[in-house]
């Protein structure tokens, strides 16, 4: 994670505490009040006051802070090796003292306000269905990058879609980044189905930039602006 940072927006007890799913709405008054907010597609935002601190979360779910009994959820996904491969890279199996180990460090995680892991949690019973995050992270240039990864028996519930509906609003309108980018293996043809369906434009494509299970893979650029973002889901 990059340093902690310091541009104005959260109270300093909610930063300390890493609340980055839970965080005073102070830029948009519209958002303030509470209630449900509906977007083109249909997928609101749903946010409930508590103390002056709200909670974003959409129909189905909420993104929240990694706790250390999120271990045995994430060790589960690791067991697909072809979900593993389309998110990065296989590597050796973990041992559950290293998952536990990792999890845990995970979240104890001093937190940057624009560089952070969050886990997907389905809204019904709180159960982690996969993690979206953010990096790549330029501030003079108001861009950002983000990565997401949905276990495998959560597939094709709408997860994935609002979860990063969730991040992008965040990211746009409470920290004023003006695009967005995501980068998707050519092998993986449901990210690439997702990512045309949310409404990303296809920029540019790294021919041959990554091997894994014998092959080698385009990177396929997709990028939106806050400007599309706006058109398409405010």
């Amino acid at each position: 994670m990059r340093h902690r940072d310091r541009r104005p927006g959260l109270p300093a007890e909610v930063a300390a505490a890493g609340l980055i799913d839970e965080y005073r709405v102070r830029v948009h008054p519209v958002l303030a009040g509470g209630g449900e907010i509906r977007s083109r597609n249909r997928w609101p935002v749903c946010l409930a006051s508590c103390h002056g601190i709200v909670r974003l979360g959409g129909e189905r779910v909420r993104l929240r802070g990694r706790e250390p009994e999120d271990w045995e959820a994430f060790h589960a996904f690791d067991e697909d090796s072809e979900a593993v491969r389309n998110g990065w890279r296989l590597e050796p199996p973990r041992s559950v003292a290293r998952a536990k180990k990792e999890t845990t460090e995970d979240a104890e995680k001093e937190w940057d306000l624009d560089e952070f892991s969050l886990v997907i949690v389905t809204k019904q019973d709180d159960a982690p269905v996969g993690s979206i995050n953010t990096h790549t992270v330029d501030r003079l240039h108001g861009t950002f990058s983000y990565g997401i990864a949905v276990g495998t028996p959560h597939h094709r519930k709408g997860y994935a879609s609002e979860a990063i509906v969730l991040v992008l609003r965040y990211m746009f309108y409470e920290r004023r980044f003006q695009k967005a980018e995501a980068w998707v293996y050519s092998s993986n043809e449901a990210s690439l189905a997702l990512h045309r369906r949310l409404g990303f434009v296809e920029e540019g494509r790294r021919r041959r930039s990554r091997y894994a299970n014998g092959r080698y893979d385009d990177e396929v650029l997709f990028g939106m602006t806050v400007e599309e973002y706006t058109e398409r889901y405010a």
